[in-house]
């Protein structure tokens, strides 16, 4: 078994020193306060994957975007640094939402919450377009399943994305998540007064 000395086998540093050292293992003190932090919820997992994701596309459309820009191949050059600009607040906002939900703070949290509303409206937006392809007289006199069966499966994505907005930033175990943040105090510790 090891023991904590100062260099060259000399005396111990400190009277704590003198305890026996598990090469692997952590103070108590830290391997009590990670077991009382939650783990990170399914949510914050999928949420930091389709960032990533969004952030790379984003990242390559702002790269595009200034070549274009530089070489003067843009047919508009003011909306071409318009959609640069607006591409890179995305992408920066978007590691922010990363950075935030790894350390649990709540702007993360928040970001995180815009996100996933983006998505719902986007959906929203196409199974709205989509019902309303429907409903033209030309798509009534025609029995189209390939259309119907888009609207049945844009309802269950709408219904999955609503239920991520819930898990991510209302549900138990995301709000211990983001609530046991470092600097502030676990709600069921009190403190002496």
């Amino acid at each position: 078994m090891l023991r904590a000395t100062q260099p060259f086998g000399l005396a111990p540093a400190s009277p704590m020193s003198d305890m026996p050292i598990v090469p692997g293992s952590q103070p108590v003190a830290v391997a009590d306060r990670a077991a009382a932090r939650p783990g990170k919820p399914a949510s914050v997992w999928c949420l930091q994957l389709v960032a990533v994701l969004v952030v790379a596309i984003c990242g390559a459309a702002t790269a595009k975007g200034a070549w274009d820009l530089m070489t003067g191949a843009a047919s508009n050059p003011r909306g071409g640094l318009l959609a640069v600009l607006f591409a890179a607040a995305v992408s920066t906002a978007l590691v922010l939402a990363v950075v935030g939900c790894q350390r649990r703070q709540d702007y993360g949290r928040l970001l995180g919450l815009l996100l996933i509303a983006a998505i719902f409206l986007g959906f929203g937006a196409q199974w709205l377009d989509l019902v309303a392809q429907i409903r033209q007289p030309e798509f009534a006199r025609q029995s189209i399943g390939g259309l119907h069966a888009g609207a049945g499966v844009g309802v269950v994505m709408l219904a999955l994305v609503g239920g991520w907005f819930y898990a991510f930033g209302f549900s138990a175990r995301a709000r211990s998540y983001f609530g046991a943040s470092a600097r502030r105090p676990a709600r069921d510790i009190q403190r002496p007064t």
